[in-house]
């Protein structure tokens, strides 16, 4: 993935003063275009305007198969976060990614993976920090991954677990991730080779099943041309 200069990852910090919750969405911004992320418009419910990022990219590993991703922020502008804003904000962020993604239905080689990001700046609830960690819902050919943010704490929150659905991604998503995060502590998916292995193992498998076809084909002209 490509790497941005260092400043551009750092979050001003004064004194242990960490910038203010707009100014911190902005930087997160700017090393998601860096990596290949474009601006796009998202509207909440109540007419706010959202902060709102996507990409998409195709890949052999990942069974030939195009993923669209999703970053869309909202700041809470005053009070601790709570489990239940997080979770409201996460099923907004999905629905609406379903509908901007466009071109080919989801599950015909193409899906979504949507990234949630509730930025607090007065603290967040033990109940909202668990809900950020919850292993992602399942949905069709859709995975969400809601973060969240403590500026008061210098603290990121979201799910740093396996995943079975979506397993072939998980790279990929932790690397997400890792740059919206970025200078926060916290932890998120890790690099593992169990995405390649399934691909090595599925590859196997296809060329085993194209021998036994190439084989069934050729005894058949044999019977026929006896």
């Amino acid at each position: 993935m490509r790497r941005a200069p260092d400043d551009v990852f750092v979050t001003e910090e004064i004194a242990g003063f960490v910038a203010g919750s707009d100014a911190w969405v902005d930087a997160a911004a700017a090393r998601l275009r860096f990596v290949g992320y474009r601006d796009v418009e998202a509207v909440s419910p109540d007419g706010r305007r959202l902060r709102a990022l996507r990409r998409a990219d195709f890949r052999a590993e990942w069974f030939f198969t195009r993923l669209h991703t999703f970053v869309v922020f909202d700041v809470l502008e005053s009070g601790p976060a709570t489990d239940d804003q997080l979770c409201c904000f996460t099923k907004l962020a999905m629905r609406w990614a379903k509908r901007a993604k466009g071109g080919l239905p989801r599950g015909l080689q193409t899906g979504i993976a949507v990234l949630p990001v509730l930025v607090a700046a007065e603290g967040t609830s033990a109940a909202s920090r668990s809900e950020a960690r919850r292993r992602p819902q399942k949905d069709f050919s859709a995975l969400r991954l809601p973060l969240l943010v403590d500026l008061s704490a210098g603290e990121g929150f979201t799910y740093d677990g396996p995943i079975t659905w979506g397993l072939i991604y998980r790279n990929f998503l932790g690397e997400q991730q890792r740059v919206v995060l970025r200078e926060l502590r916290g932890d998120t998916m890790k690099p593992d080779g169990r995405g390649r292995r399934w691909l090595r193992v599925a590859a196997v498998g296809a060329a085993v099943g194209a021998v036994g076809l190439v084989a069934i084909a050729v005894a058949a002209l044999l019977l026929v041309s006896r």
